[in-house]
This record gives structure tokens, C-alpha cells and sequence, in this order.
């Protein structure tokens, strides 16, 4: 059996639906965590929040769909049926993963001062997600804001 007739025969319903909530799950959670992940390394060239959101969205959206574009086969695209979904949910959360998991020695520094940036903006929400993908649980109290809010580089 070849490659093309693998991918066009027909599964079973159930490999079908968990299949594809597989998917959504991925990009569900893997799109926000890569793009908290993309904003804490833009916070290195960015000042603002809406900045590093920003790029680190377009960063995110459109990586995957050019990899995604470029891998369509041409002369017969049944077989990538699903391809671009499947691309989108390997990349979020595969990036996310290698991130915050594999390089989290050397990535968790730029977690802990995304944190303190978004913190400073009054992103409370968005701090504690940083803190928490860098390693760190933030308690349930409202944090002390430092007079002034100066996020360390």
C-alpha cells in the first residue's frame, strides 16, 4: 500500500472525532502559550504591550500557514485534506513544548520578565500566565505593584 492510498482510505468514525478534537485542543492551548512565548522574546526589541502581541500573533498565525501553503502538494491536493489544521496544531503547540519544557532553563528568565512587563502594564491576567509557563505559581492575592512599575530587562 502507498503513501497516497494510506492517507485516502477510510477510518473509522471514532479515530475521525478524536482525531479532530485532537487537533482543536492543540491550537486551543498551543496558540495562546506560543504566543505568550513569541511576546517574551519580542520583549527583547519591543516596549509595549500592543507591540509584542503584535508580532508575536503575526509570528503565530503566519509561520504555520506559509509552512502549511508551501507543503500543499499540487498535482493532487485530496491528499492534503486536513494538512493545514494539522500544520497549525504540530507548530503552536510543538513550539510551545520546546519552549516552555525543553528549553525551559534557558527560557524561563524571559518568561519571569514577561511577566513583570505585562505586570507593569496592568495585564494581570497575561503576568500570571508568564509567571506560571516560566516555572513560577503566583499566589492568589493580588500582587504588590513596586512604585514605579519599572519592568527589568
Amino acid at each position: 500500500m502507498d503513501w497516497r492510498e494510506l492517507h485516502l482510505t477510510r477510518r473509522s468514525r471514532a479515530f475521525n472525532f478524536v482525531h479532530r478534537w485532537l487537533k482543536v485542543i492543540a491550537i486551543v492551548v498551543g496558540f495562546p502559550a506560543t504566543t505568550l512565548c513569541l511576546m517574551a522574546l519580542a520583549g527583547k526589541f519591543a516596549g509595549s504591550f500592543n507591540a509584542r502581541v503584535a508580532v508575536a500573533v503575526a509570528i503565530a498565525l503566519a509561520v504555520p500557514g506559509i509552512v502549511a501553503w508551501l507543503s500543499l502538494p499540487r498535482h493532487d491536493p485530496l491528499v492534503a485534506v486536513g494538512l493545514p489544521s494539522e500544520t497549525y496544531a504540530l507548530f503552536l503547540l510543538g513550539f510551545a513544548v520546546l519552549f516552555v519544557v525543553a528549553l525551559h532553563g534557558r527560557t524561563a528568565p524571559l518568561l519571569l520578565r514577561e511577566g513583570d512587563r505585562d505586570l507593569c502594564e496592568g495585564q494581570r491576567e497575561v503576568a500570571r500566565a508568564a509567571w506560571l509557563l516560566g516555572g513560577i505559581k503566583p499566589s492568589a492575592s493580588p500582587p504588590r505593584v513596586p512604585e514605579p512599575c519599572v519592568a527589568r530587562r
